[in-house]
C-alpha cells in the first residue's frame, strides 16, 4: 500500500517548486506524505512482529527495528537541525526503508 499510495500520490501531487505554498496541490501532498509514512511504519511493525515469531529470521527481525529505529532518528533530527539541512534528515529516513527493502528484495532473490 505505501509504494502505490506514494506513487499515484506523488505523481498527482508534487509538492509545489517554491516549497509548501499552501495550494491544494500542496495539501494533498502533505496527506499522501502523511499516508506514506502511517503505512511505513506499519509495516515495519507488521514484518518485525513476524520475522521474530520465525526462528530463522529473527536477523531480519533485528534489521527490521535498526530500519525503524534509523526512521525515527531521521524524524526527530528533522525537528532538530536547521531548515539548510531538512534534507539530511529527510534523505536517512528515506534511504534507511529503500535499503530496507532492498534487502527484503534480495533475500527473497536468493531464497525464495
Amino acid at each position: 500500500m505505501m509504494t502505490i499510495v506514494s506513487f499515484l500520490g506523488y505523481t498527482f501531487f508534487p509538492l509545489s517548486e517554491a516549497g509548501y505554498a499552501g495550494t491544494f496541490q500542496d495539501k494533498m501532498h502533505i496527506v499522501v506524505t502523511i499516508m506514506v509514512v502511517l503505512f511505513t511504519i506499519a509495516a515495519l511493525i507488521l514484518f518485525t512482529i513476524g520475522f521474530f515469531k520465525t526462528e530463522k529470521l529473527k536477523y531480519l527481525g533485528i534489521i527490521s527495528v535498526c530500519t525503524f529505529l534509523l526512521l525515527l532518528t531521521g524524524s526527530m533530527l528533522m525537528n532538530i537541525l536547521p531548515k539548510e539541512y531538512f534534507g539530511i534528515a529527510e534523505r536517512i529516513s528515506v534511504y534507511s526503508i529503500v535499503i530496507y527493502t532492498g534487502i527484503l528484495s534480495f533475500w527473497m532473490y536468493k531464497y525464495i
